[in-house]
């Protein structure tokens, strides 16, 4: 083998060739490779997307369960107050009307102690009359007697 600069040269230009054919079977690894992961990256921003619809309609059947559940539960409150103004509204009309019949009863009852008051005064009088009488008539017969 010739040593000289044209053998050198000539080494370098192989070496040159074989790495050119190697940066170029790389490139076709690499180029292989990226066809193969951009597939994969399609494939998996494919399934993120439908896995973010899914979300998304689970969200929004549960929002709407959930909108339905607290409105079912609004109502139910709105019943129950309804309910209780009610009670509380005929409880208070059972007590004003057991209230006016208690002072209707008071009333007849002061009337009825008015009138015995009354009665037991003319007695009263009677009696005062008739003590009165006796006594005059105890005072006559004892001047009698003696």
């Amino acid at each position: 083998m010739p040593q000289g600069p044209l053998a050198a040269f000539g080494s370098i230009q192989r070496a040159l060739r074989e790495t050119e054919k190697r940066i170029t079977g790389v490139s076709a690894e690499v180029a292989s490779l990226s066809e193969a992961v951009e597939g994969k990256l399609q494939q998996l921003s494919k399934k993120v997307q439908q896995h973010e619809r899914k979300l998304r309609e689970e969200t929004q059947e549960s929002v709407a369960d959930l909108e339905e559940l607290v409105m079912q539960m609004y109502d139910e409150h709105g019943k129950t107050l309804a309910e209780h103004r009610e009670g509380v509204a005929a409880l208070k009309a059972q007590l004003e009307a057991e209230q006016a019949a208690s002072r209707a009863a008071q009333q007849q009852q002061q009337k009825q102690l008015d009138v015995l008051a009354q009665a037991l005064r003319r007695q009263q009088d009677m009696i005062n009359e008739y003590i009165g009488a006796n006594g005059s008539q105890a005072s006559a017969l004892e001047a009698r007697v003696r």
